[in-house]
């Protein structure tokens, strides 16, 4: 096979290769969310698992961290519950029984309606959350951090 060829065959690989959310063009299963005056870009997962579980509960600027989660039903905190926490959602909920009963912390305010959540976000500069990465954020006063896995 000629050069050019191998090219645009690795080319054509690497565009298909399944990224975060499923295959190169499909929405991820979740984005992250913070409130839009909010300095990040960017945002690692063990930082975001830190932030969900409370053991990281100020922004570099002192500022204190407001994590929201959705319902324990909602299908997309099944999959952030999975790939960012590395936990079943009922795990979590368990963490956060012997957290409360310990007197250590208490869990994130959980939110049924992902307009909610926005909402929410929107009004709370310390905010951080997530949504389902197909729900329509385009005029919402967010702005959606890129996850890495580093």
């Amino acid at each position: 096979m000629k050069p050019i060829a191998k090219t645009l065959w690795l080319l054509l690989f690497c565009l298909l290769l399944p990224s975060h959310g499923g295959w190169a063009g499909e929405k991820p299963a979740f984005v992250v969310i913070v409130h839009r005056d909010n300095p990040l870009e960017k945002i690692s997962a063990d930082q975001l698992s830190r932030i969900f579980l409370k053991k990281m509960t100020q922004w570099d600027d002192g500022r204190e961290i407001s994590p929201f989660d959705l319902s324990p039903s909602a299908e997309v905190r099944n999959k952030f519950s999975q790939d960012i926490l590395r936990k079943t959602v009922s795990v979590v909920r368990a963490y956060w029984q012997r957290q409360v009963f310990a007197g250590r912390a208490v869990p994130p305010p959980e939110i049924s309606e992902q307009a909610e959540v926005v909402s929410q976000v929107s009004g709370d500069p310390g905010a951080i959350a997530y949504v389902a990465g197909d729900f329509p954020l385009s005029n919402q006063p967010v702005k959606i951090l890129t996850v890495s896995q580093d």
